[in-house]
């Protein structure tokens, strides 16, 4: 089965890297991308329960940390908070996606439960597999 994913991060450029290197790998779907946390949040969560609420198939999300508005942390867990409170899709393996280093970001992201992962831009060969063995350990 292909991993369908979606990329939310506010920089085009950073969009179209992650869909044209998903394209040429194996194993990936349908790439929904957004552009900030709020439409996220409306898609998955939003009245109606947000895309297919109800199927099972896991959606890989990769979160970009640094975004205008809500950051990826924010709404990381805002998602999180929705899903304890039994709303939205239940089958998200989110991993934040930055360009950041920086240990505090890294840190952050591990006391989330909705983080699976923590993957550093531009993707590359190694960062598609270890997303591919993240998504796999988590559906």
């Amino acid at each position: 089965m292909d991993i369908p994913i979606v990329i939310v991060d506010d920089q085009d450029v950073d969009r179209y890297l992650v869909k044209r290197n998903v394209a040429k790998t194996e194993g990936f779907g349908t790439l929904i991308e957004m552009e900030n946390g709020d439409k996220f949040l409306e898609h998955f969560f939003g009245e109606g329960g947000g895309d297919s609420a109800n199927d099972d198939t896991p959606i890989l999300v990769l979160m970009d940390v640094n975004m205008p508005g809500r950051s990826g942390f924010d709404t990381a867990e805002l998602a999180q908070q929705q899903l304890a409170e039994g709303r939205g899709r239940k089958s998200l393996v989110v991993m934040m996606f930055t360009s950041s280093n920086n240990f505090e970001d890294k840190a952050r992201a591990e006391q989330l439960e909705i983080v699976k992962g923590y993957v550093s831009k531009p993707l590359n060969k190694k960062s598609i597999q270890y997303i591919k063995e993240i998504y796999s350990a988590n559906s």
